[in-house]
């Protein structure tokens, strides 16, 4: 009787630790997912900042040539 008790707290056991294994796999690859998410965003976010800086300098450029068009203008007047 005893010896029966013993084996099912064993087996108790050895199920205990095979859920937290398996909890223990889905939890890495759930921080491991999370990792690349937070790469992939950190990437995203550089290059909307590039665009971004991409875009002042486009729009300083068209003030620029627009300048310089009203200069020439003058010039030919």
């Amino acid at each position: 009787m005893e010896d029966e008790r013993i084996k099912e707290i064993k087996e108790i056991i050895q199920s205990i630790e095979k859920n937290l294994q398996d909890y223990k796999d889905k939890m890495e690859k759930v921080l491991l997912r999370q990792w690349e998410l937070q790469k992939q965003l950190a990437d995203t976010e550089e290059k909307a900042h590039e665009a971004t800086n991409l875009r002042i300098e486009y729009e300083k450029a068209l003030q620029e040539n627009e300048t310089l068009r009203q200069e020439m203008a003058k010039l030919k007047m």
